[in-house]
């Protein structure tokens, strides 16, 4: 295994991730609950994957805020990455280099291929969710993969269900995500005899097919890659899956990618810290008072 030899020194790594970010998780659910709603989910807090459809809104009377967060991330979406006009140009350092026609004319088919794949992608959808994630609690991560018919596929990650580490530079490099799959479909994608399957997930197979497990999706450097070798676990960023209650040391998949995967947004990043900073960190309380004074009102009202 690429980095780290066993699934036991990943879910070091991934615990100290989750303590560092347990002082956060108190301020981004209140956030969530006044201002949010529709983001966040925190597996390690408590929170299981069936309480995701659970009614979100009931804190909520006042909509000013809301509506606020998602007037922002649509600005924020129009002004940057608009879908309906050109948002980025492609040149070179070389700027006498870049107006040579024949550069000019290959430049320019690289943005068409760039602006038609993002068409036909998710690209645009999930770029939302970046900017409403970025605007709610400081820090959006949007994860790239490939995609036999899309080319590339994106997936906006929402607060609480991943974890990041900065290295020495203050450079968030290293992402842990967590995701719910039933038994049924961990068979299927990875085989029954993959030995980072436990006994657990074949028995459910049979009993309890859409039963849900925890599986962790680690990316990082890759710092023992040899740039000699072409295979998948000597890329430049590792990608390690594993299950997270399988207590048999073995992944899942031990793979890697060719360049960064991820995407990370953040406000203001300090090297201890991880996290950014958001406006709603100060307006939720605001919101909340909103809110309050609106249930007052109401119950005044009936009276």
């Amino acid at each position: 295994m690429p980095i780290l030899t066993t699934v036991q020194e990943l879910e070091k790594r991934h615990d100290f991730a989750r303590s560092q970010y347990e002082n956060w998780q108190s301020e981004h659910k209140d956030i969530c609950r006044f201002v949010a709603p529709t983001i966040g989910r925190w597996p390690d807090f408590g929170e299981s994957e069936q309480d995701a459809g659970n009614k979100r809104h009931s804190k909520i009377i006042d909509g000013t805020a809301p509506k606020a967060l998602k007037l922002l991330a649509s600005g924020l979406q129009s002004g940057l990455t608009s879908p309906s006009r050109p948002w980025f140009r492609m040149t070179l350092l070389n700027e006498d280099l870049a107006k040579w026609k024949p550069v000019r004319e290959w430049l320019d088919y690289g943005e068409r291929i760039l602006y038609s794949i993002y068409s036909v992608s998710n690209f645009y959808s999930q770029a939302h969710r970046l900017y409403y994630e970025q605007a709610a609690v400081g820090t959006s991560a949007i994860l790239a993969d490939s995609h036999p018919e899309e080319v590339v596929r994106y997936s906006t990650l929402t607060i609480g269900e991943y974890y990041l580490i900065a290295n020495a530079l203050a450079e968030i490099d290293t992402l842990f995500h967590t995701l719910w799959i039933p038994a049924i479909n961990l068979i299927e994608m990875y085989g029954e005899d993959n030995e980072g399957i436990s006994d657990a997930v074949r028995n459910a197979k049979n009993n309890e097919p859409y039963k849900l497990f925890r599986v962790i999706h680690a990316i990082m450097p890759n710092i023992t890659a040899d740039p000699l070798r072409l295979d998948n676990q000597n890329m430049p960023y590792a990608s390690v899956r594993y299950l997270k209650e399988a207590n048999n040391n073995n992944a899942l998949t031990v793979s890697g990618y060719m360049s960064k995967p991820l995407q990370l947004r953040a406000g203001s990043v300090w090297a201890v810290r991880f996290m950014g900073m958001a406006s709603a960190m100060t307006t939720w309380a605001t919101a909340r008072c909103c809110n309050q004074s609106r249930r007052r009102s109401s119950r005044a009202c009936k009276r």
